[in-house]
């Protein structure tokens, strides 16, 4: 690889020529992890938590058969090549689910699995790419060593492009809408406001015209309402409706709560 990279060989591309070298002795370990906008935590890192962020399952094979692969995040080790090239792998706990001991069932839609074993103890390890988030709930119908598998649809967190020049995104036709920020479907209020000075205001006076003065006779009619005091029986009727001074209770300004 030394020898091809040094003739200038279009197939000793940086990754051969970064893997040929191998990987630095020294790794780093992490408790926390995003992957593809998802967050993984560790099992240890939950042990006084309250969420559920390390379950995981992977699609794989057991005795070539096609199976998926259901554990707990048990670390995070990142390893680090030359020319800047890392790779992140995920350490993991595969809870034993060998079909032949009836330790993974299915109900109805749900997926129920055994935890209390454990295989493939000398094959812990991924790539963080292959990890899919899943979510462990106690199932009361099998028993305490039984778990529901519940995959969830994730509100990704995502990067948000930025870009120097506001037109170039107008002028590049070639954009790739992939690299565009994403938004979760939902509603919002827009509210707009319109200044008055914006407004145009409508002339109602014509100047392509002479003014001419209309002489309106006034008209005076008689006025029809009569002024005589006439007693309202329904007067009558309202009081005739009210208690006695006896049965009465006034309230005086001693009697009431509010403070002045």
């Amino acid at each position: 690889m030394t020898t091809l990279r040094a003739n200038g060989a279009p197939e000793a591309t940086d990754e051969l020529y970064s893997l040929a070298w191998g990987i630095d002795f020294r790794a780093n370990s992490y408790s926390v992890c995003n992957v593809n906008g998802v967050r993984f935590h560790t099992s240890q890192r939950e042990i006084r938590r309250t969420t559920q962020n390390s379950g995981l399952v992977v699609d794989s094979e057991h005795n070539n058969t096609p199976m998926q692969f259901y554990g707990t995040l048990c670390d995070v080790i990142e390893l680090e090549y030359t020319m800047g090239y890392r790779v992140v792998l995920f350490k993991c706990d595969w809870f034993d689910l060998n079909p032949r001991r009836n330790r993974i069932r299915k109900d109805y839609t749900l997926t129920c699995i055994d935890v209390s074993n454990f295989w493939y103890k000398d094959q812990p390890f991924i790539f963080a790419l292959q990890a899919q988030q899943v979510f462990y709930v106690n199932d009361h119908s099998f028993g305490s060593n039984w778990k529901v598998v519940q995959k969830m649809q994730h509100r990704h967190i995502w990067d948000v492009p930025e870009v120097e020049d506001p037109e170039e995104l107008e002028n590049d036709n070639t954009h790739n809408t992939s690299n565009e920020a994403y938004q979760q479907s939902g509603e919002s209020t827009l509210i707009t406001t319109i200044e008055a000075n914006d407004i145009e205001e409508n002339q109602l006076q014509r100047d392509d015209d002479e003014t001419e003065t209309v002489d309106i006779d006034l008209v005076v009619t008689d006025d029809f309402i009569d002024d005589e005091e006439e007693e309202d029986d329904t007067l009558f009727d309202y009081t005739d409706d009210l208690p006695d001074e006896e049965e009465m209770v006034v309230m005086n300004d001693d009697d009431t709560d509010i403070e002045d």
